[in-house]
């Protein structure tokens, strides 16, 4: 990302990201790919209307989220890292990448 404009925030850089990259590419599904900083509700929340995939590392699985039940037809609390448990494995991705010149 490139900083020669002003930086507000992470959320509004991120939604000005979706919202130029939607524009480009108004045909495509979107599947992002996030390390665990962006585990966040509040960083997710301009996505959700994007009807996209969300693939995001599990940093805090103590964290609690709320969870469509269809049977009950309601949300139920649940911790993420029991939930993650009950999902079958359906990726596994291994990269390398550099940072401060560090591989």
């Amino acid at each position: 990302m490139s900083y020669t404009h002003e930086f507000l925030s992470e959320n509004g850089e991120l939604q000005a990201a979706a919202s130029v990259t939607r524009q480009l590419y108004p045909e495509h599904d979107w599947c992002f790919v996030a390390d665990s900083g962006l585990d966040d509700p509040k960083l997710l929340a301009p996505f959700q209307s994007l009807d996209s995939t969300f693939i995001i590392r599990v940093q805090h699985a103590e964290r609690l989220v709320d969870v469509w039940n269809e049977r009950r037809h309601g949300f139920e609390r649940e911790r993420l890292g029991d939930l993650t448990l009950t999902l079958p494995p359906m990726l596994k991705l291994e990269a390398t990448f550099t940072q401060a010149r560090q591989t």
